[in-house]
């Protein structure tokens, strides 16, 4: 059915559905709805399509209609449930994970063996954030109908509906490589700011680069108009940076606790909304 019969068939229902019901044939009317519904079907308000062979009542085409009313706005929002569709499906999973996985372990055994443990507490603690946020998100996306960032496809295997693993496991590395950029001196100043937050703002920026153009592929999407290259520069980068590079300066006693903390609440938040709720 054509966005502007979507349209009319909106503005009608909003003048009340009893003229709307009396003037169109069932079959007729079966259909159009069908196509409403299979159009959105992972809905914040639960609606759930009838076989073709069912009418619809009043108030359930009012739900139907409502529910297109409020997702109009959005940006490809059926991407939402592409993504869940996906979400840890081992049917997509590709055997090149395995080598990327093996990197990662490598990166943190050749620091490891040079008890170089400052780089991996910044490791550490911008992945323990990262996994922080996708929780979060992911949970948004269970109470509002959508995250705020999503992955519909181009994973092979979906972790959470913002994160496919190779990006997880790009993050899992990110805070130990940049903190080797990092001054020897964490009171140095560059252009009168703190060296650290200098460098958490220059990481930040060049990742939401990067951002910008993931979101102009099929593999990355912001749902959300009000979401973008900015929110996440400020809300979401700067913070992983700037959690890296402070743990990497920390007194080991410092690092341990903060570690232990971001860790702990992002398992007990996995075995609760993963494992026992099955919200994200």
């Amino acid at each position: 059915i054509p966005s502007a019969a979507l349209r009319t068939l909106t503005q009608r229902a909003r003048r009340g559905f009893s003229a709307l019901l009396a003037n169109k044939p069932g079959n007729r009317f079966r259909h159009m709805l069908i196509i409403l519904t299979r159009q959105k079907p992972h809905a914040s308000l639960k609606f759930t399509p009838k076989k073709s062979n069912q009418l619809y009542n009043r108030d359930e085409i009012i739900i139907a209609v409502t529910n297109y009313s409020k997702e109009e706005n959005l940006n490809q929002p059926e991407l939402t449930q592409q993504a869940l569709e996906l979400l840890r499906n081992p049917d997509y999973f590709q055997w090149y994970v395995i080598p990327l996985f093996a990197l990662v372990m490598y990166v943190y055994a050749n620091e490891f063996s040079k008890k170089n443990y400052k780089a991996i507490a910044a490791g550490l603690a911008l992945y323990g954030v990262h996994w922080f946020y996708e929780i979060l998100n992911a949970i948004i996306q269970h109470v509002s109908g959508h995250a705020l960032w999503t992955v519909p496809t181009g994973t092979s295997y979906l972790l959470l509906v913002g994160v496919g693993i190779e990006l997880s496991l790009m993050f899992a590395i990110a805070g130990l490589v940049m903190s080797k950029f990092l001054p020897a001196d964490p009171k140095q100043k560059i252009l009168g700011i703190n060296n650290r937050l200098f460098f958490a703002i220059m990481n930040a920026a060049g990742f939401s680069i990067i951002e910008i153009f993931l979101a102009t592929t099929p593999a990355f999407h912001w749902v959300y108009s009000w979401w973008g290259a900015i929110p996440v520069f400020v809300t979401t980068y700067i913070p992983f940076f700037l959690a890296a590079f402070f743990c990497h300066d920390w007194q080991p006693k410092v690092q341990k606790r903060f570690l232990a903390i971001i860790w702990g609440v992002n398992v007990v938040a996995m075995i609760l909304f993963a494992g026992i709720l099955h919200w994200i």
